[in-house]
Formats: structure tokens, C-alpha cells, sequence
């Protein structure tokens, strides 16, 4: 026998010494012939008629040889490649609209197409080829684009058969007369298009935006719907209004984990505006997360912008007064001089200083206490204030002080003196202060009744 053919023995029921048979009307020859090679063989056998006659004695006659070729085809063998590198030549992950890698090796008949007999997908998965259909030996088994519009992984599973020609020689794509190998399922993974939304946790009906105070940290979240648990992709930040603050893109967050996770501050006189771009991403053919890059898949992007209400910003301030003189602070100027001119209102609170009195805490634009002191020195009464700026934003800034001087006041006691007519009067007014008051250095003027 040739190299990779077998021979078995099969009884075809028929006697093949009885002259009634006519050896046309056998199905085969009586054996089965077994290719073990990758390609066809084919061989010839010479066969001779011979009648031996029932007379022991009489000679048998032998017909004419004929020659017989025979083609035995191997059994149609097929295999896919690991294409995606995940050690599994019959799995593939892709992405959506995402094109198959796998391939199919045909190894028997070498060069031979393949039969793509049926295609079975678990949910709704788009651009999937008609079957049954042929590919050629090497080509991937779906030239199509795949989408899945689910939020959820979805497979489609491919039965790939081998065959080769049978009996009449030609590619009847697997059917009639083709030779039929063994079946084997290859299944592609279609991640579905990577989504993510904002949420509307400010409640001012866009989840989209969100207006916050200077120093205040931003609520909106990110859902990630597709697939869901994955994380997303902070891809850029626009800052152009140099709001203080903001993290470095990109940057990877959980689902569900803010936008922002620090507090923004605006020290500027106009609102800022942050925006983050958000890519939503699957993790791709590897199944491992890279951040959004590498074989990941990304999503459609979208942006979340973030106003940022200027806080208003004064600065600490002195000023004098008199005992018993209002004072009259424009605290409104503080801001629009020494800060950033943000319209606000205000509040404050002061620290009693035991010497002065007249000292309240109060709120509005000026501060207009009547402190009085009758010490012998300057007193300091020292405010608190606190700037918010004007409806509606109301976002409150950092506190300044405003340290005001209080010069005392002279303070004399009613006296009584005596002269005679004539005689010049020599009444000491500094030394009244002195004696019956607090001893501060002034000058007088009087009035006197006629």
C-alpha cells in the first residue's frame, strides 16, 4: 500500500467467483479506504476477470486487465488561529463595530475553502454575514463590521465545517457530493458600545452643567451604563478661566465617582468654567483595563461643564476714629479695592475690647459703630468680616479684619472757683483733665453764659 493509505476488509455480500455477477453493479470495491496524509492520493489497481470453471480439471479463463484509478481525499480537517493572543483559538473578544481577527487553517485539503454552516448570536448583534456561506483557506471567518447595540456583552457563534471536493471533483461549497469533516464552534465576544451619563445631583434640571460656589467641591456624578461597573476616562479639562484647583487629565474614575474630586476655587471677579471631557470605555479584546487606552474600546465622549461662582475677596484693613465719632467703613470699596470687586453684602463680628465700648457685631454694607473711649490711651476694637457675594449666587468668601484706632476722648470734671473783682482769673483746664478726668493732653474752648 502507499505511505497514508489503509485498507479494511468489507464484506459486500457479494460471491465474487459466481459468473452471475456482473462487477458493474457492485457499489465498490469491497474495502474502505482510509487517507491519514492532508492531501488527496490517488493509485491504480489492475484488474483482471477470471472464470474458473466447476471442472477441476479444466483450465481458468482469464478477460482482459483493466486499470482503475482511485482518489482517496483525507478527512476534511480545519482549524481557527489565535489571532487576538488569548491562548484560545476558539473565542475572540472585539469591540463594537469592532471586524473579527480569527482565521480559519485549512489543513486538509491544504488551500481548500471552508464552510461557515450556521451562525447563532445570544442577543441583538448587527453587520453578522448571512449563513451558510464559503470562506477561503486564511480568511477570517466574518468579514463584517459587528455592533452591539445592548448594554450588555453579546456572543455569535460560528460552526465552521471542513470539506473537500467528493467525488465530482468540484466545490459544491460543502454540499452535494462534498466530503463533510467535523464541525467546531468559533465564538466572538461583541462588547457593546461603551455609554456613561451624567447625573443631575444639583438638581437644576441638565445633568450636563452645574453651577457651584468658589471652595466648594462639585456633586455631579458619572454613570457608566455600558458596560456597567466599568470605569471611565477623564480625557481633557478646559480651564481657560483658571479656576484653582481642578485635577490633571487625563485621569481614571470609578462608576459612579464624581467628576471632580477636589474643592474648585474662583478668586476671579466673574464666574469660571470648567470643562471635562468624559470617554466611556470597554475594556477591549484583552479584557484588561488600560485606561481607555491601548486595545480598549471607547465610547462617543461628552462634556460636563462646571461654573464657578467667584467668592468675593477683601483685604485686611486699618482705620482711625475719635471716641464717640460713628465710624462710617464702606466695606463694599475694601473688596472693589484691595480684592476682586465682586458685589457683595457682608456680616461681621467683633472682639470686646473691655476699654471701648459701643462695639456690635452686625451685618451690611458699612460699619458705623459710635466707639468710645475714655482711657488715656488709644484703644483697638478689631472686625471680622465676612463677604458673601449677592443673590443668587451666595457664595461666601474668606473673612478679612478691619482693625480700627479709637484716639480717647478728654474727659474733665465740673469745678468750682472763686476771685475778686478785678483779678484775673488763671483757671488750669489741662490740670481739671488731669485731676478730675483721664490725663490726656488737649486743648480747650469754652462758651461762657452772660
Amino acid at each position: 500500500l502507499l505511505a497514508g493509505l489503509n485498507l479494511t476488509d468489507v464484506d459486500n455480500g457479494a460471491d465474487d467467483d459466481d459468473p452471475s455477477v456482473d462487477l458493474s453493479t457492485l457499489a465498490g470495491f469491497p474495502a474502505q479506504w482510509t487517507n491519514t496524509t492532508n492531501a488527496a492520493i490517488t493509485f491504480t489497481i489492475d484488474v483482471t476477470p477470471k472464470f474458473i470453471p466447476d471442472d477441476p480439471n479444466a483450465d481458468p479463463c482469464s478477460g482482459m486487465t483493466q486499470q482503475i484509478s482511485i482518489t482517496v481525499e483525507p478527512t476534511p480537517l480545519a482549524e481557527a488561529q489565535d489571532i487576538d493572543g488569548d491562548t484560545d483559538p476558539l473565542t475572540e473578544t472585539i469591540c463594537h463595530n469592532g471586524q473579527i481577527q480569527t482565521t480559519i487553517d485549512v489543513l486538509a485539503i491544504d488551500g481548500h475553502n471552508y464552510l461557515v454552516e450556521s451562525i447563532s448570536t445570544s442577543g441583538p448583534v448587527g453587520g453578522v454575514a448571512s449563513a451558510p456561506y464559503t470562506r477561503a483557506d486564511g480568511e477570517t471567518i466574518d468579514p463584517g463590521m459587528l455592533t452591539n447595540t445592548s448594554s450588555t456583552v453579546q456572543t455569535v457563534t460560528y460552526t465552521i465545517r471542513p470539506y473537500t471536493d467528493g467525488p465530482n471533483l468540484a466545490d459544491d461549497s460543502g454540499d452535494p457530493d462534498d466530503c463533510l469533516g467535523t464541525a467546531f464552534d468559533v465564538v466572538i465576544t461583541v462588547e457593546p458600545e461603551a455609554a456613561a451619563q451624567a447625573v443631575d445631583n444639583d438638581s437644576n434640571t441638565d445633568p450636563n452643567t452645574e453651577t457651584i460656589c468658589s471652595g466648594d467641591t462639585p456633586v455631579t456624578t458619572i454613570d457608566v451604563t455600558a458596560l456597567d461597573g466599568n470605569n471611565f476616562r477623564i480625557d481633557e479639562i478646559s480651564n481657560p478661566d483658571l479656576v484653582v484647583g481642578i485635577s490633571t487629565a487625563p485621569v481614571v474614575r470609578g462608576d459612579g465617582d464624581l467628576v471632580e474630586v477636589n474643592a474648585l476655587t474662583n478668586t476671579n471677579s466673574t464666574p469660571g468654567v470648567v470643562t471635562y471631557t468624559i470617554v466611556p470605555y470597554t475594556y477591549g479584546p484583552n479584557g484588561v483595563d488600560e485606561d481607555g487606552l491601548g486595545d480598549d474600546c471607547p465610547g462617543p465622549s461628552f462634556e460636563v461643564d462646571i461654573t464657578v461662582n467667584p467668592e468675593p475677596v477683601g483685604g485686611n484693613d486699618t482705620d482711625e476714629t475719635c471716641s464717640n465719632v460713628a465710624l462710617n467703613y464702606d466695606l463694599q470699596d475694601n473688596v472693589n479695592t484691595l480684592g476682586n470687586s465682586v458685589a457683595s453684602d457682608f456680616s461681621w463680628t467683633v472682639v470686646d475690647n473691655p476699654d471701648v465700648t459701643g462695639e456690635m457685631n452686625g451685618s451690611g454694607d458699612f460699619i458705623t459703630d459710635n466707639l468710645v473711649n475714655v482711657t488715656n490711651t488709644d484703644q483697638v476694637v478689631v472686625y471680622t468680616v465676612t463677604p458673601t457675594s449677592e443673590a443668587p449666587a451666595n457664595c461666601e468668601g474668606a473673612t478679612f479684619t478691619v482693625t480700627v484706632t479709637v484716639h480717647p476722648e478728654p474727659v474733665g470734671g465740673n469745678d468750682t472757683d472763686m476771685t475778686c473783682s478785678d483779678v484775673a482769673l488763671n483757671y488750669d483746664l489741662q490740670n481739671n483733665v488731669n485731676t478730675f478726668g483721664n490725663g490726656v493732653a488737649s486743648d480747650f474752648a469754652w462758651t461762657v453764659v452772660d
